[in-house]
């Protein structure tokens, strides 16, 4: 369900521009403090920049609005697609996904440190239960990783420029006190459920699972946002394979994550990938892993093209536009014979290029790696109290079946 903000950009929101960048600012100093490296600064800077030029900041505030009021009346939510590359999203709480390359941040003095991305796809491996963690070497506390090294450009267009498009996946049960809320702010008669490009809008997409969650929250006393991600040895979990109940219990994601082999958060966030993209591992990426490649260098992820085009030396334009061929389906009519000289010029793989030939789309890695987070919530539900967890799944799809 889109729903239209029908008034001028410049009246919804007074001072938009200044508001975002307030926003901004108080979650940068509290996340990264006041002494912020430059590589973060610099990102920081130009999504920021690229976002108040163009006159996108009300589209900003509007979808940070509805996230706050989900999280308000008590309901995690997800955000679909491409938008969880935007660092300025993860700022304002829209996201949970840190979309920076994959570091290290001392909780006490805020102390960042960058780590090999090809060795850490995401930030979250770093905290492992089972790894020997590292402390900082100025205040001595346990570092904590993040980041899952997402570019922008998927969101927002290369230069920036591309008007944003939210797509916001909440609980079923509170769409319509979402919608009351943005009535109650801007009128009822501003909000419409048709409108034309020129509004503001924003999708607000009922998604069950936010409703399961919320029950084993009750059941339990366990609040899901205290949950982390390495809170659950996803190895033993992957192996017991009891995946009732779970997005995983499905024959193709069964036949995936016996060749992945999951260990990582972001071995989990590869198979989300894997499964959800066309042409990427039937016929092809289970003819590569293990075999021709390790599991980790199969392309599952539209963002795996072009950071692996970056790492062979090939420029941020050129290897943004040639991902972008693969995730359409159409490197294998239209990559031409110099371009792929050029990729052998630079020593990527005949085989990776043959992959990309096979690709027909290619799924974001924001909206896996978004959905990665609450699937080990519930996996963690299912591990520590299978009634609750059992009880949650068997009712909320129970009224589903009954249209209720």
């Amino acid at each position: 369900m889109k729903v239209y903000i029908n008034v001028d950009h410049s009246s919804v929101m007074e001072h938009a521009d200044d508001k975002l960048k307030t926003a901004c600012e108080k979650a940068l100093s509290d996340k990264y403090g006041e002494n912020i490296p430059s590589r973060l600064y610099e990102r920081y800077e130009s999504e920021l920049g690229h976002i108040v030029s163009d006159g996108f900041s009300p589209y900003y505030i509007l979808a940070s609005m509805l996230a706050a009021k989900s999280r308000e009346l008590g309901y995690l939510h997800n955000l679909r697609g491409c938008a969880g590359g935007s660092f300025i999203v993860y700022l304002l709480g829209i996201s949970e996904t840190n979309p920076l390359p994959p570091h290290t941040c001392c909780p006490r003095c805020r102390r960042v440190e960058f780590v090999d991305a090809e060795e850490y796809s995401s930030g979250f491996d770093l905290n492992r239960s089972d790894r020997e963690r590292k402390h900082c070497p100025s205040c001595g506390a346990t570092l904590i990783g993040d980041g899952h090294n997402i570019p922008v450009e998927f969101f927002s267009g290369f230069y920036g420029d591309k008007t944003p498009d939210f797509d916001l996946n909440i609980a079923p049960e509170v769409r319509e006190e979402l919608v009351r809320y943005l009535g109650d702010v801007f009128g009822e008669d501003n909000v419409l459920y048709g409108g034309t490009e020129d509004m503001l809008s924003c999708d607000i997409l009922p998604h069950a699972m936010f409703t399961k969650l919320k029950r084993m929250e009750e059941a339990t006393g366990v609040s899901a946002r205290s949950i982390r991600p390495e809170d659950v040895d996803i190895f033993s979990f992957f192996m017991d394979g009891d995946f009732k109940g779970l997005p995983f219990d499905g024959e193709l994601a069964r036949s995936i994550s016996d060749r992945v082999f999951p260990v990582n958060y972001s071995d989990l966030v590869r198979i989300l990938g894997l499964l959800h993209g066309r042409g990427v591992w039937a016929g092809n990426g289970e003819n590569l892993a293990g075999t021709v490649c390790i599991p980790e260098k199969v392309i599952a992820h539209r963002d795996d093209v072009m950071l692996t085009l970056l790492r062979h030396g090939i420029d941020r334009k050129t290897a943004f536009d040639i991902a972008e061929m693969v995730r359409k389906g159409e490197a294998g009519k239209h990559l031409t014979e110099g371009q792929e000289a050029m990729l052998l010029e630079h020593d990527v793989p005949a085989w990776y290029i043959e992959s990309m030939k096979k690709i027909k789309y290619l799924f974001p890695k924001a909206h896996s790696t978004e959905y990665a987070m609450n699937y080990l919530r519930m996996i963690w539900y299912k591990i520590h109290y299978p009634e609750a967890f059992n009880s949650a799944i068997s009712n909320v799809d129970g009224l589903n079946k009954l249209g209720l």
